[in-house]
């Protein structure tokens, strides 16, 4: 029989419990841990110490995102049973129990009443696998995104010192633009250069298959050269890099 209810409101850098009985009286007041290890340790530790037990004991708590998951985990694994919870179930109980809580205190006992009602349904939790999936998942559109904040401002920076960059170069994602951005940032560095330089430095950096003769570098030069830039952006290099 379960005798202890514990509502956790899980956020970023804390989390707020609250502990009922069965009779729905608060067990000792509210608290708060840290979002850490020594936090979870702390919670293990004033959970005991209110007769909360593995074995007697159902806890709560909002799938807020990504943020649940350490702290379901390492519940767990304490051998606690617990339950991801909906926000929108939690939503329908908070007007009746913001009357009888403190502010910081109302979502920890709105989870905490909602498991002792019955009413609680449990969230659907992928398994392991399928939550390492999402974070790869959610990283790769992380990256994509920084990717292209780094190509719109090596466009934009271009666009000052090598205005006929899209002829001069093409496709700035290629190996053959970047090699070149890298050694020859901007269109004196390229005017200056001959054109073995030029094509050496786009086969370093990967341009395979494609073999840039002297002619096309003579032409890269002679576009650089009778160009209407005139200074260069601080980040420009840096930019060529990603």
């Amino acid at each position: 029989m379960v005798e202890r209810f514990v509502g956790i409101d899980v956020a970023l850098r804390e989390h707020r419990i609250a502990v009922l009985d069965r009779d729905g009286e608060a067990v000792g007041p509210s608290f708060t841990i840290a979002a850490s290890k020594d936090g979870v340790a702390t919670l293990l530790r004033t959970l005991d110490a209110r007769g909360a037990t593995a074995a007697q004991t159902l806890i709560g708590l909002e799938a807020s995102g990504h943020l649940w998951e350490n702290l379901e985990a390492a519940l767990v694994g304490a051998g606690y049973r617990v339950i991801v919870l909906n926000p929108l179930q939690t939503r329908r109980y908070r007007d009746v129990v913001r009357r009888k809580a403190k502010t910081d205190d109302i979502d920890a006992h709105v989870i905490a009443g909602l498991l002792r009602s019955g009413a609680a349904q449990a969230s659907y939790v992928p398994d392991e696998q399928i939550q390492s999936l999402r974070e790869l998942a959610r990283l790769r559109a992380r990256l994509m995104a920084d990717r292209q904040d780094y190509l719109r401002q090596l466009v934009a920076q271009l666009d000052v010192v090598l205005p006929e960059h899209r002829t001069v170069l093409g496709d700035l994602l290629t190996a053959r633009a970047r090699g070149i951005l890298a050694q020859f940032p901007t269109a004196q560095h390229l005017a200056q250069a001959n054109p073995r330089a030029i094509r050496r430095a786009a086969e370093d950096a990967g341009a395979r298959g494609f073999s840039l003769n002297d002619a096309t570098a003579s032409a890269t030069a002679r576009g650089a050269r009778s160009t209407v830039a005139r200074r260069r952006p601080r980040a420009l290099t840096s930019c060529a890099r990603w």
